[in-house]
């Protein structure tokens, strides 16, 4: 059976939703750096702003200005992650 990519249609704004994490979480401190650089290299499916793309999509609407909410949700969906941990 052919593998889906259901993720294919926004594949490139996908890649953008990943240059907007690292972008928003730069920061002065340096342990700080290193923090946001392990959680963004830690990888993950990325689901939340991958379903806020398709979801645009779906509605015609312009996927440019979906970005930095599709960053916002993967943004706290990471926050979580770590409160949980702490």
């Amino acid at each position: 059976m052919p593998e889906i990519n259901f993720f294919k249609p926004v594949e490139k704004e996908l890649a953008l939703v990943e240059s907007g994490l690292a972008d928003n979480l730069d920061s002065s401190i340096n342990i700080m750096n290193q923090a946001s650089v392990h959680l963004i290299k830690a990888g993950g499916k990325r689901l939340r702003p991958a379903f806020a793309l398709l979801a645009a999509r779906f509605y015609g609407e312009d996927l440019e200005e979906v970005i930095p909410a599709a960053v916002a949700l993967e943004l706290i969906h990471m926050a979580t992650l770590v409160h949980d941990d702490v």
